[in-house]
């Protein structure tokens, strides 16, 4: 095998987690509030999906943890606040609110931004060898490595360790499928450091 692919593993904070949980808990109790002022202003029929969609919303940021803790249904739950903001400033404009349907805009526009800064957490990073060296992935971009910058690549229970020839050292957990794997990465690594070595 001539290229090595491995998921770094990543998780949040618990500062990371109590962010999501508490613009759960305010898009929650904001889309509860608004549904039952539009049910009390006689307005039943955006006020009873707006109070259901709150509530549902509240109940999670308060209650259901798994659920903002795994990436892809934190996804799902965003994308929908996202949509009921965007209801929201609809209905504002169709009542000549302006005011209002523009504030609504911009906190759509906040929480899509927020769900495309999270969406990147969903992904796990890959690190990759191949015949030209290493390529790492940071958050100001990926960053490649040759392996003549390297003194030794090791993987050995579930963390990657590279040390580089100018005293920096890299470490990252990553997912490994097998002992199969980790002999084959061995193997392959040190060919590739005894050849720029020599």
């Amino acid at each position: 095998m001539s290229n090595f692919k491995f998921k770094a593993k990543r998780e949040f904070s618990s500062k990371q987690f109590m962010q999501r949980k508490g613009l759960h808990i305010m898009a929650g109790l904001s889309f509860l509030v608004t549904g039952i002022s539009f049910m009390i202003g006689k307005a039943m029929v955006p006020g009873i999906p707006y109070a259901l969609a709150g509530g549902v919303i509240l109940f999670t940021g308060l209650f259901r943890n798994p659920v903002i803790a795994n990436h892809q249904r934190n996804l799902y739950f965003r994308w929908l606040e996202v949509i009921l903001w965007l209801g929201l400033a609809s209905i504002s404009f169709f009542w000549d609110e302006t005011r209002t349907g523009v504030l609504m805009l911009l906190i759509a526009a906040g929480f899509g931004y927020v769900t495309f800064v999270e969406r990147k957490y969903a992904v796990a990073p890959l690190i990759e060898f191949d015949d030209e060296g290493a390529s790492v992935p940071f958050v100001s971009g990926r960053q490649s490595y040759p392996w003549n910058s390297m003194e030794s690549v090791i993987l050995q229970n579930g963390l990657l360790t590279i040390n580089f020839k100018d005293n920096r050292l890299l470490q990252v957990e990553v997912e490994v499928t097998g002992a199969f794997v980790i002999d084959q990465f061995a193997t392959f690594t040190s060919a590739r450091l005894q050849r720029v070595g020599s």
